[in-house]
């Protein structure tokens, strides 16, 4: 597997080839690690909190027995480490993502999708702030997705992000996860659809 072949950015400032060396660094070490797991089953979520801390990452959550893992990894500020499996709806979004001339700014920037063998590592940016549970945006944006009503008229701003998600949709499939726990947002108070897709 040649991983800086699945790098879609430049590496163009010391700081980004520093980032994408930790990157190519960071897929080895797990590489080596899953050799030994076995392809029969799922790693458990102990397991994969050893995997995380052997990897030397910070993790940040254990989604399930067979979901996600997310941490980061401290060469890599401003983006944190997913680990997913082959058939999650998050490693398509990722794979579309990269696929983009310009990635959608409402969803999180993808820097890298890398196939192990039995998941996917996914290097997305990190975004630190969580919304309201009543946040007015994510209600707005819950409403078109998911039921296809027209909602109140001040959120009409927010047409565009509509429109990259159905387009979205269009191309990868399933359906959306539009539920405030999937939005965050940008320090520049950007709404970011972190979690789009589900089944």
């Amino acid at each position: 597997m040649n991983f800086l072949s699945t790098l879609k950015t430049l590496i163009t400032s010391p700081r980004k080839r520093a980032m994408h060396t930790s990157i190519e660094r960071l897929t080895s070490d797990v590489l080596q690690y899953t050799s030994h797991t076995s392809p029969r089953r799922n790693m458990d979520e102990d397991e994969k909190v050893a995997a995380a801390k052997s990897l030397g990452l910070n993790l940040l959550s254990v989604e399930g027995s067979n979901s996600m893992v997310v941490g980061e990894h401290p060469e890599m500020p401003g983006l944190v480490v997913k680990v997913v499996p082959k058939d999650d709806r998050y490693a398509a979004f990722a794979q579309w993502m990269l696929q983009q001339k310009k990635q959608p700014t409402c969803f999180p920037s993808i820097t890298a999708v890398v196939e192990l063998p039995h998941a996917f590592m996914i290097v997305v940016e990190k975004i630190k702030h969580s919304v309201d549970y009543d946040d007015g945006e994510c209600e707005y944006l819950d409403n078109r997705l998911t039921y296809g009503w027209d909602s109140e008229e001040k959120y009409s701003y927010l047409e565009h992000a509509v429109n990259e998600c159905r387009r979205l949709r269009n191309e990868v499939g399933g359906s959306f996860d539009a539920h405030v726990g999937n939005f965050m947002r940008r320090e520049d108070g950007t709404l970011v659809f972190i979690d789009p897709l589900w089944c």
